[in-house]
């Protein structure tokens, strides 16, 4: 299963994600992501690019679900606030492998 999350992220952050290929990381906080790419393309897009340092970032997560614990990751489909948001909310400390940093030149994000 893919999910999606769009955001604000630093060049900074960003180098240190492409030179780390395939190191685990851990989130330190509740990671909220999308079924839907094209949602989570909108919360990329709102951020505003006057920053230099910042780009809007989508990022493309694989959950394996016979890998993964069911304690790692929830569905919200019925306590969301907008129900088609499909909305799946990481826990704290979810560990997350860096397969690809890719920046893709054909679209804003």
């Amino acid at each position: 299963m893919n999910v999606y999350r769009g955001q604000k992220t630093s060049k900074q952050e960003l180098k240190s994600w492409q030179s780390n290929i395939g190191s685990i990381i851990a989130m330190a906080l509740f990671l909220s992501t999308s079924m839907d790419k094209k949602i989570a393309n909108c919360f990329a897009e709102t951020f505003d690019n006057d920053d230099n340092d910042d780009e809007a970032t989508l990022f493309t997560i694989y959950v394996d679900k016979n890998i993964a614990p069911k304690a790692t990751f929830a569905y919200l489909y019925h306590a969301d606030c907008e129900p088609n948001d499909h909305e799946i909310l990481f826990s704290l400390r979810t560990l997350f492998r860096i397969d690809k940093v890719e920046y893709d030149d054909s679209e804003e994000t």
